[in-house]
């Protein structure tokens, strides 16, 4: 089974894409194109960049035009496209495989990634965080439909502000509570550890080396917040790293993970930080 991520031109969104479901799930086999590309058009040295900022390495070397992708799709495998336009474009050719975008994947329109072409180099790696954000929550879902799989459920908090950010932490601890889930605050701000601590959650710290203090309740017990116990230095690199996708995927097998985002004005802000929200689905409260 293979994994095709689509958008346009083939020169951004599935690019960076593709790169990210690469270096996660490396048994998948993953290829990239877009439904307007032009063949042999070199990719873009701000989006390469990018990607090896984040430690994702880019095989492709030009664009590809998704019509010479349509013959070797198969019924057993899946098509992420980056928007409605795209999918629109890639249903005419009538592919076998399954069909998704990303829209429907994060169902936030905080992580809906637009065509990055000719913006500035912050919305840029904005539209890029959230293609990866996309393109590794179907991949992730596609992983679990099609492989044995521990038993885990992980959903994600975007809070639209600092300020409502402040005011939804009871409310994310009464939901943890009342349905079981640990909290993962995923904002890397060793601020949390106080504002968490201060509602009465059950705080436990980890590092830069994602080494977990021990807990002081255990885990079984409500209202159990993970928050970063130090500032972290390269927080994109750090949540585009196999450690911290073995890390989540620890504190989430066999329970419910409930992850918390940075802020929506923070990731406007520091759109690397959009990374943090690729483990589970969106989830309002």
């Amino acid at each position: 089974m293979s994994i095709y991520v689509i958008c346009r031109y083939n020169q951004a969104r599935s690019i960076i894409g593709a790169a990210a479901i690469r270096k996660f799930y490396p048994d998948v086999h993953v290829i990239s194109g877009g439904v307007e590309a032009v063949e042999e058009i070199p990719l873009p040295t701000s989006v390469l960049g990018v990607a090896s900022e984040w430690g994702l390495a880019v095989v492709e070397k030009s664009s590809t035009p998704f019509a010479s992708l349509v013959a070797d799709i198969k019924p057993g495998d899946l098509i992420i496209a980056a928007d409605a336009y795209v999918a629109a474009k890639i249903k005419e050719h009538q592919p076998q495989g399954k069909i998704v975008d990303f829209a429907s994947i994060v169902k936030s329109p905080v992580l809906s990634a637009v065509d990055p072409s000719a913006m500035p180099m912050e919305k840029l790696r904005l539209e890029l965080s959230k293609s990866v954000a996309a393109s590794l929550l179907a991949a992730g879902a596609f992983n679990l439909e099609n492989n044995s799989q521990p038993n885990m459920q992980i959903n994600t908090i975007i809070p639209n502000s600092d300020e409502s950010l402040s005011q939804m932490r009871h409310i994310v601890l009464e939901k943890a509570a009342h349905e079981g889930y640990l909290i993962l605050d995923a904002s890397l701000r060793v601020s949390e550890v106080r504002e968490w601590k201060l509602l009465g959650a059950n705080v436990t710290t980890f590092d830069q080396l994602l080494t977990i203090a021990s807990p002081s309740t255990p885990l079984t017990q409500s209202q159990h917040v993970f928050a970063a116990a130090h500032e972290f230095t390269d927080a994109p690199n750090a949540l585009m790293s196999l450690p911290w996708f073995n890390f989540v995927r620890s504190l989430a097998e066999n329970r419910k993970l409930l992850i918390i985002t940075p802020s929506a004005t923070t990731l406007l802000r520091l759109p690397d930080l959009a990374l943090s929200a690729w483990h589970g689905p969106y989830r309002s409260l």
